[in-house]
């Protein structure tokens, strides 16, 4: 049987180490770079008629390579005693193969399909649910750990891959993300601000006042008030039941409705929350619901379900000066339609608006009102609703939320339908520091980050 010499560590062999191993086994030792052949001039006897030592069987080849393959667990070997040039005996161990370390769980299909085996009483599902939690709570200690089993029997784990679901949806503008999110570990963020609505004298800064005063004169104090804005977390679920036939069968199906249908969901709920949360409760308070916003009523004679130049005009006066440079648009696609009109000449060849609505099929966003981004948004109210088009700096509305989505599942209330219940959670809330519109010095106009048309009729 062949020699070979080892060219590295490997259990308790050390590079260098001779050992004798049928040639069938050592195939996926070469393949691996671990051994070499050795030549037979490197280990002459020491004797021609010295009879040849009895070896013990070999190792077989499959034990070998599912050493290779697996890299769980240490595999002693039956090999050869080899004792030449006065050299003391081998012993070949098989164990721990330096491999790049995989992933647990992948993705969200294949996380529900393991789920589901692991309800029928698979260990080895189990088991990787197990290796997957120990990864999360390695990573993300702070938010990763294992949820508890929920009351209805579902194991529930915290995943540290769900943020693709929304990427994959492109038809929404994901306006959550023009906003200033903070990550929370509690239920609650507090944001502190000034109490400031007016630019008159003692309202400015909350109530900071600077005055002359006369040689000797006694100055006077004064200070901002301050007021706790807070951002307490609400639950945007999606419960969704799958059949175990379609778990058993089709994966990649899986992936596609969960990606396409609780991910459009969720999005959806985000811009819907900024344009339209409601004051109160859950649900995060938008834009068309803050205290600060400035609605800028109708033109005489306005024709109803329309747009007019006068409109975007008005709405731009309004916008507070500092916000200017976050701000975009926010339009119903017939809004959309009719500033496309203004931005174009007409039939007669003239432009009813000339260079203050411009459209570049080159830009990241080909239509533009006087320089700021128009966003199209599906979620927007109907022409000639109040919030059919809206002028913001989102950077005044904070976002807090926890990271990520919970995912949990549950065969108990389904059990005697086939199917297996998945549920899906965001937890976020939504706020902005504006608590009221500003007034200006002569108490005539009013500012806001937050600006939009009232009702012209549908």
């Amino acid at each position: 049987m062949p020699n070979y010499i080892f060219e590295s560590d490997l259990g308790s062999n050390h590079k260098g180490d001779v050992v004798t191993l049928e040639e069938q086994s050592a195939v996926t030792l070469l393949a691996a770079g671990i051994v070499k052949e050795a030549g037979e001039d490197m280990y002459p006897m020491e004797e021609e008629d010295e009879p040849e030592e009895k070896l013990p069987a070999p190792m077989h080849e499959e034990a070998v390579t599912r050493a290779i393959r697996q890299g769980f667990k240490q595999i002693e070997d039956n090999m050869v005693n080899v004792r030449q040039k006065g050299t003391a005996t081998t012993k070949v161990n098989l164990g721990n193969f330096a491999t790049p370390k995989q992933p647990a769980i992948k993705s969200i299909g294949e996380l529900c399909r393991v789920q589901y085996f692991a309800k029928q009483g698979s260990h080895n599902a189990y088991n990787r649910l197990q290796a997957y939690a120990e990864e999360v709570r390695t990573k993300a200690p702070p938010i990763g750990s294992n949820e508890t089993t929920p009351a209805q029997g579902g194991f529930s784990i915290v995943p540290d891959w769900t943020d693709e679901i929304f990427y994959k949806v492109k038809q929404y503008p994901r306006l959550l993300d023009y906003c200033r999110r903070e990550v929370i570990s509690s239920n609650t963020l507090n944001i502190p601000a000034i109490a400031e609505g007016t630019l008159q004298d003692g309202g400015r800064g909350g109530g900071i006042l600077n005055y002359w005063v006369a040689e000797g004169g006694t100055a006077t104090t004064s200070y901002p008030q301050m007021a706790n804005i807070q951002c307490v977390l609400g639950t945007n679920v999606v419960i969704v039941p799958i059949t175990n036939q379609l778990l058993e069968d089709n994966s990649y199906n899986l992936d596609n409705f969960i990606a396409d249908r609780v991910g459009e969901e969720m999005v959806w709920a985000e811009d819907y929350a900024v344009i339209s949360g409601p004051s109160t409760g859950t649900g995060g308070k938008g834009i068309m619901n803050q205290p600060s916003l400035v609605t800028i009523a109708k033109e005489t004679g306005q024709a109803n379900a329309s747009l007019v130049y006068p409109n975007l005009v008005k709405m731009w006066a309004a916008l507070y000066p500092a916000s200017r440079p976050n701000a975009v648009w926010l339009a119903n696609p017939q809004c959309v339609q009719q500033l496309q009109q203004m931005a174009f000449p007409n039939a007669t060849g003239t432009f009813s608006v000339f260079g203050m609505v411009t459209y570049s099929a080159h830009d990241e966003f080909p239509l533009r009102v006087f320089g700021k981004p128009v966003i199209e948004t599906l979620m927007s109210p109907d022409l000639g609703l109040p919030g059919d088009l809206i002028l913001c700096d989102l950077k005044q509305m904070y976002a807090a939320e926890h990271p990520g989505m919970s995912v949990a599942t549950s065969d108990q209330v389904y059990f005697t339908s086939l199917q297996t219940l998945f549920r899906f959670v965001r937890r976020y809330d939504l706020n902005s520091p504006w608590t009221t519109k500003l007034t200006d010095f002569n108490n005539h106009y009013q500012y806001s980050p937050f600006i939009a048309l009232a009702s012209r009729g549908t």
